[in-house]
């Protein structure tokens, strides 16, 4: 006869309390345990769990307050300002100089009532933010030495010197720029705004911190307010100098961990649970923007955007590829994927194939050597050999413009001459997707491409399967910098149209 055993049921807190690191896995991993205190409740635990959800803990200076608040039972405050916003598009001026072209409200808590803050320019920054009145949109570049329009173009940085009540809401009304059908330019509103619907967005909730928290009752100690031949005499004599533990316990560290002891911040070291410590890596930034005319590429365009996305099909640097001689030189070995410039959709294959297509009645025969899984790219016929869009890298080959979703402003740019791959999916079980224009999908059961308004097309598809990764030739060590006041790098994948 089989033994009941008795498991958890889980619940949504049980997944909250895991996650705020507030329980421990009982034996053999089948239950959780919450850390009570003595006479807690689970009225108490459930408490605790939201405390922890709400006010977070870490090792920022609000995240030690968190901490110490939540261990002690008491409600914890708030330290810092937030009256910097970051707004999700550049506004677009529009208007006479010195006029407002930008509204933005705020909500006190408990009220249903949206107040008006006045927009204030540079040149009166300094008083309103005596007078803790207005708000201003940093600009982000001049383009014209004309005083009577307004010559300049807006960052996405909105900072609030309005006072207002602590968790006020405030949202952000201003013009995008778009073009019609007929390429046009037209002006649209968008409103930037917490989601009511989502009680954990506070993108836009405005913070002042606490003047004269309640902290009655929490007392901090240094090492010299331990009493005597307890703890403070294992680290220190009498003369305050560090004894032979300490340096013991940092002969330790430094052998532990890559990073040397007093050498070490937060802000600059990535953290890996696996490996204790992390390697170095080359951060990548979407919309960051390229710098001017460089000396490797004399055609660089100024103001270029760009960046990599967050996803599977991603453009990545795997590793570091080091090669030592007269100087240890650095070398970035990159895997295909996908890239932007301008907002604009690039795709790296590392061994590229093309072929041409002709369609008839919609169909054309899959090319020799296509198979599942390799990344495709159709296009118009002869749309990439159009010298417009001859895009090149002065480092990195093979790269094609990939599909691109028709919004934006820029109408020099045709969308349509790039088709959209769609999965080939049948109706066999109940379900199909059918193509609409401009639009393509691979059956290689039946080794068939379909099409829907494809007469002649340029297919590229990237043979490596199992990419290797193209080491770029560009050192990167900057011991080899001939300017030592470089302390970082950034990467750019920058295409030019020469």
């Amino acid at each position: 006869m089989a033994k009941p055993t008795k498991r958890q049921a889980w619940s949504r807190m049980d997944v909250f309390g895991l996650l705020n690191g507030i329980s421990i896995w009982g034996p053999q991993y089948r239950e959780l345990k919450y850390v009570r205190r003595p006479f807690d409740t689970n009225l108490d635990v459930r408490a605790k769990i939201f405390k922890y959800h709400d006010h977070p803990v870490d090792t920022s200076k609000q995240g030690l307050i968190n901490a110490i608040s939540h261990e002690f039972g008491y409600t914890p405050y708030n330290v810092q300002d937030k009256k910097v916003f970051e707004l999700s598009y550049n506004p677009s001026p529009s208007g006479a100089a010195l006029v407002q072209d930008i509204l933005a409200y705020y909500k006190e808590p408990d009220s249903d009532t949206w107040n008006s803050i006045p927009q204030i320019w540079s040149s009166g920054y300094l008083q309103a933010k005596e007078s803790d009145t207005g708000f201003i949109v940093w600009q982000k570049e001049k383009y014209a030495n004309i005083d009577d329009i307004k010559n300049f173009t807006y960052s996405n940085i909105a900072e609030v010197m309005h006072t207002m009540a602590d968790k006020s809401e405030v949202k952000f009304i201003y013009s995008l720029t778009d073009f019609d059908e007929e390429n046009n330019r037209v002006l649209v509103l968008f409103t930037d705004i917490n989601n009511p619907n989502d009680p954990n967005d506070t993108r836009f909730t405005y913070r002042k911190a606490t003047a004269d928290p309640d902290v009655s009752g929490i007392l901090a100690y240094t090492l010299d307010d331990i009493p005597e031949n307890v703890l403070r005499d294992l680290y220190y004599d009498n003369e305050n100098k560090p004894k032979e533990f300490l340096y013991t316990i940092k002969d330790y560290f430094n052998k532990k961990f890559k990073h040397k002891w007093g050498e070490i911040t937060d802000r600059e070291c990535i953290w890996d649970i696996h490996k204790l410590y992390g390697s170095g890596h080359i951060p990548h930034f979407y919309d960051a923007e390229a710098p001017n005319n460089t000396s490797w590429c004399a055609n660089t365009y100024s103001g270029y955007l760009g960046g990599v996305e967050e996803k599977s099909d991603v453009l990545y640097p795997a590793e570091i590829t080091e090669i030592s001689g007269s100087n240890q030189e650095w070398y970035l070995r990159l895997y295909p994927g996908r890239f932007y410039v301008d907002g604009v959709p690039f795709y790296y294959c590392e061994s590229p194939q093309i072929e041409y297509l002709t369609f008839v009645s919609g169909q054309a025969d899959v090319p020799s050597g296509l198979t599942r899984g390799m990344y495709t790219i159709m296009a118009l016929s002869g749309y990439y050999q159009n010298p417009c869009n001859d895009w090149s890298d002065p480092f990195l080959s093979g790269i094609y413009e990939d599909y691109n979703y028709p919004v934006g402003a820029d109408g020099n740019i045709c969308w349509t001459h790039i088709y959209r791959h769609r999965p080939y999916i049948t109706a066999t079980h109940d379900h199909s997707v059918s193509l609409q224009e401009g639009e393509y999908n691979i059956d290689f059961a039946n080794g068939k491409i379909n099409a829907n308004a494809v007469d002649d097309a340029t297919l590229i598809w990237d043979t490596a399967f199992q990419p290797s990764g193209i080491v770029l030739q560009y050192d990167l060590n900057p011991l080899n910098e001939q300017n030592l006041s470089f302390e970082k790098f950034f990467l750019y994948l920058t295409l030019d149209r020469s």
